[in-house]
């Protein structure tokens, strides 16, 4: 008895997992986000070089920001998805939401809310996580499959 409680209390927590492993790894990387731009803000408005700004993708490290970001959120996804999703599937999970990006940015650039509306940076809001996706997948020594190899290894 003891036995199928816990193999009922493992199946629950995998199918948890399985739901909330694309939502809150956006959430933690959106988190994480954001007390970094906090963090690195209050740090250079002390310094002689200039404020950072966060919001600039052309002169301030919007991109910069992105980049880490998005890493952060795949990296939180990848380790609360449960075992039996391969990457295949977590990329293909990861693909429908930037589909939806996607959708978003063509409306925007399309019919955008007002004239000179910068649709650039709804532009670089897309391909900045399709680009980190891209690069976990296909770096084989700091992406996911390096994460399957520890995970594995374990």
């Amino acid at each position: 008895m003891n036995e199928k409680v816990k193999e009922v209390g493992k199946q629950l927590l995998s199918l948890l997992r399985l739901i909330a492993f694309l939502p809150l790894g956006f959430f933690g990387g959106l988190l994480f986000r954001t007390l970094f731009v906090v963090v690195v803000e209050i740090i250079t408005s002390f310094s002689p070089f200039g404020k950072f700004n966060s919001t600039d993708y052309w002169g301030g490290g919007a991109i910069w920001v992105g980049l880490i970001g998005w890493t952060v959120t795949y990296s939180i996804s990848y380790f609360i998805k449960p075992k039996f999703v391969t990457i295949k599937s977590f990329v293909i999970c990861w693909s429908l939401v930037i589909g939806v990006f996607a959708a978003i940015t063509l409306n925007l650039f399309f019919n955008p809310p007002y004239d000179g509306y910068p649709v650039h940076k709804d532009l670089l809001r897309t391909l900045i996580p399709m680009g980190v996706l891209v690069w976990m997948v296909k770096d084989k020594n700091n992406g996911l499959y390096s994460f399957e190899a520890k995970r594995n290894k374990e």
